[in-house]
């Protein structure tokens, strides 16, 4: 299991949000599940635990409603917490601690119900692989290295790579 601690920009700033969210790792060979963006970088499907929301709960309903898919098998996989400054309020800090989970889904793929941001930034659940969802995440870090989303993103898809290559 990994755990990671990444910083981004957090210089000065005293006023800290804490959130907890969940990622899911869907593996077919060596392709990865990921959600393509009008922002040019690839994430994994999840988002934040709601209140009185457990972990398993939250992965469940992310899934579902970013991919379409039903979870059949989860295990725990890592941990990556990114701090960095609220894109709302630049003098307050925003920490997310992303539990990631080793995921099956069932083949039956249903419909998805993007919300918010995720409509307005074209999300698409799509297989790729791994190696070319890391070169899309380095691109967009060249291009933006404060994009968080694609840091953390790409620790953890240098950790699924670990997993799927050093297992073969």
């Amino acid at each position: 299991m990994f755990n990671y601690d990444l910083s981004i920009g957090t210089n000065s700033i005293k006023k800290k949000i804490d959130r907890s969210a969940v990622r899911a790792v869907i593996l077919r060979g060596t392709k990865i599940l990921v959600l393509k963006s009008d922002n040019e970088e690839v994430k994994l499907p999840g988002g934040g635990v709601e209140v009185n929301e457990t972990a398993y709960d939250a992965l469940r309903r992310e899934i579902k409603e970013e991919t379409g898919y039903n979870i059949s098998k989860y295990k725990v996989f890592g941990v990556i917490t990114v701090t960095a400054p609220s894109q709302d309020n630049k003098s307050v800090l925003f920490s997310m601690k992303s539990d990631y989970f080793l995921v099956e889904v069932e083949n039956k793929k249903g419909q998805t119900s993007l919300q918010g941001y995720e409509i307005d930034l074209n999300f698409k659940a799509e297989f790729i692989e791994i190696n070319d969802a890391i070169k899309i995440n380095e691109k967009a870090i060249k291009n933006n290295n404060l994009n968080e989303i694609a840091h953390r993103e790409l620790i953890a898809l240098y950790e699924v790579k670990k997993l799927v290559f050093d297992a073969s």
